[in-house]
């Protein structure tokens, strides 16, 4: 069950991701953060 759960968190977190992504963003500091949150999750 806890590994479902950790599956679920993930792609929880991936799909915020992209819809941060998906939106019009000016590449500011706020954006690398993201883009290593996405990183760290999908490894």
């Amino acid at each position: 069950m806890s590994e479902l759960f950790r599956i679920e968190w993930t792609l929880s977190e991936v799909e915020e991701y992209m819809r941060w992504f998906s939106a019009p963003h000016m590449a500011t500091e706020d954006d690398e953060i993201a883009l290593r949150g996405l990183r760290d999750e999908l490894t």
